[in-house]
C-alpha cells in the first residue's frame, strides 16, 4: 500500500510539472519591482541547521545589497514556523521579510508557484545543498529541481544554488535532472559531486558552496570568546576547535584519549546544530572528558557568529561540513569526519590532502594521524581562498 501511495504522489507531481511547464509561457508578467522568493531546502524548518542558514543568509545578503528596499518571500511548509522559530523570526527582523506557507500537501509545484506569481517576484532562488540526489527524500528533490525549472521558464531570474551530488543518486531525481530547461543553469558545489553530474547534464558548472558568501558577524560575545582564544595564542597553545554530530556515532572515548595525549593545546568545542539537543549533547560527553585546556560553547550562535568564531582558531577537526567551510572561508585548515562523500570534494576546492578525513568509527592511530596532519597544516592559501570564493559567488549572480 505504501508503495501504491508513493506512486501516486508521484504521478501527481510530474503532472503538475509537465501541466506547469506546458503553461508557462502563457502565465508569464512584466515591469514587477525587485521582489525575490526564497524556497528552502528545509521548508518545515526553514533554518533547519546553522548549515542552511549560512546559505539562506549569504542569499539575503546579497540581495539586499542589490536591492535594499526589495520584496523578499520564504516559502515555508509549517504555517506556523515564522513564529515558533525564534531562528525565523530573527531572520525576518534581519531582512525585512515575510513568509508563505506555499509548500502544501499533494499539490507542492502548483502551490510555490501560485506564491511567486502573487507577489510578481523578479528572482526566485531554490537552496539545493545536499537534497537533490534524493538521499533525504527524492519528492522532496523532484519539487525543488520543478520549481527551479518553472521558475526559470517564466522568465524570471532563477538560481538552484550549488548542491552536492552523491556516487548513488536516487533513480527518479535522475530522472528529474534530466528535465530541466537548458535555461537552468546546473550549480554542483564541489569537484567531486560535478564528476558525478556531468555524466547526467555535461553542461553542469563547478561552484563551490553558497556559504562562503557569508558575511561573518563580530558581536561584543563573539569578541570575548576570540579574546580568550588569543591569550590562548599567547600561552604558545594551538586553539583547536572540536565539533561532534550526533548522527555518525563518532566514539567520544577514543576522539577525547586523542586529546588528551596532545601537548600544549586548548579545545574549544563548538556545536553547529541546536535542534533538540543537538551537538551540544555529544560536546557535553567529551568536555567530561577532556584533562587538556578546554571551553564548552554552550550560546546558541547564529551561523554569522560562528563563522566569526572560527576566525581566531589554530584549526578545526569537525564533522559539520558547514561549520567547516566558516572555517575555511577564514582562512582556517581543518580536519574532519567524513560522511556522505561530502568533504573530499571540498577539500579538493582547497588542493588539500584527504589524510585530515577520518570514518565517524576510526579509532587510536587513524585519529591521531588526521590530527597530526591538522596541526601541521598551515593556513589555507589566500589564493585558493579566493578562488573558491568566486565560485562561491556565481550562486548569487542573476
Amino acid at each position: 500500500m505504501q508503495k501504491l501511495r508513493e506512486k501516486i504522489a508521484f504521478l501527481r507531481l510530474n503532472l503538475s510539472w509537465r501541466i506547469l511547464r506546458w503553461a508557462a509561457p502563457l502565465l508569464r508578467w512584466r515591469g514587477a519591482e525587485p521582489s525575490l522568493v526564497l524556497v528552502p531546502c528545509d521548508p518545515w524548518t526553514v533554518i533547519g541547521s546553522r548549515g542552511d542558514e549560512a546559505m539562506a543568509y549569504a542569499v539575503l545578503q546579497n540581495y539586499r545589497k542589490r536591492h535594499p528596499e526589495g520584496e523578499i518571500a520564504v516559502v515555508t511548509g509549517n504555517a506556523t514556523a515564522a513564529a515558533e522559530s525564534e531562528d525565523c523570526r530573527r531572520m525576518q527582523r534581519d531582512f525585512n521579510l515575510v513568509y508563505v506557507h506555499a509548500w502544501r500537501p499533494r499539490f507542492q509545484i502548483w502551490n510555490i508557484i501560485r506564491a511567486v506569481r502573487r507577489v510578481r517576484a523578479t528572482e526566485v532562488f531554490v537552496l539545493g545543498a545536499d537534497c537533490m540526489d534524493g538521499h533525504y527524500s527524492p519528492y522532496t528533490s523532484t519539487i525543488l529541481f520543478a520549481v527551479a525549472d518553472i521558475a526559470c521558464r517564466l522568465g524570471l531570474r532563477t538560481r538552484l544554488t550549488g548542491f552536492s551530488w552523491n556516487e548513488h543518486p536516487h533513480p527518479r531525481t535522475v530522472v528529474a535532472a534530466k528535465k530541466l530547461t537548458s535555461d537552468l543553469a546546473i550549480l554542483v558545489r564541489d569537484p567531486d559531486s560535478h564528476d558525478r553530474f556531468k555524466a547526467i547534464l555535461p553542461r553542469a558548472q563547478l561552484v563551490a558552496d553558497t556559504a562562503f558568501c557569508l558575511e561573518p558577524q563580530f558581536t561584543d560575545r563573539v569578541r570575548a570568546v576570540l579574546a580568550q582564544m588569543e591569550s590562548d595564542h599567547a600561552a604558545g597553545r594551538y586553539v583547536l576547535g572540536v565539533n561532534l554530530n550526533p548522527m555518525l556515532k563518532v566514539g567520544v572515548v577514543p576522539v577525547a584519549a586523542v586529546l588528551n595525549a596532545q601537548s600544549n593545546v586548548s579545545v574549544y568545542l563548538i556545536p553547529h546544530d541546536y535542534r533538540s539537543g543537538g551537538d551540544l549533547v555529544e560536546l557535553g560527553k567529551i568536555d567530561s572528558l577532556l584533562t587538556v585546556p578546554h571551553h564548552l560553547l554552550t550560546e546558541v550562535y547564529s551561523a554569522a557568529e560562528l563563522k566569526a568564531l572560527t576566525s581566531g582558531l589554530s584549526g578545526l577537526f569537525t564533522s559539520r561540513m558547514h561549520l567547516g567551510i566558516a572555517a575555511l572561508g577564514m582562512g582556517r585548515p581543518i580536519a574532519a569526519f567524513a560522511y556522505q562523500g561530502k568533504f573530499s570534494g571540498l577539500l579538493r576546492h582547497f588542493n588539500l590532502s584527504i589524510d585530515r578525513l577520518v570514518e565517524p568509527d576510526a579509532r587510536g592511530q587513524r585519529l591521531a594521524t588526521a590530527l597530526s596532519c591538522l596541526c601541521a597544516a598551515e593556513s589555507v592559501n589566500p589564493d585558493s581562498l579566493a578562488a573558491v570564493r568566486l565560485l562561491a559567488q556565481r550562486n548569487v549572480e542573476v
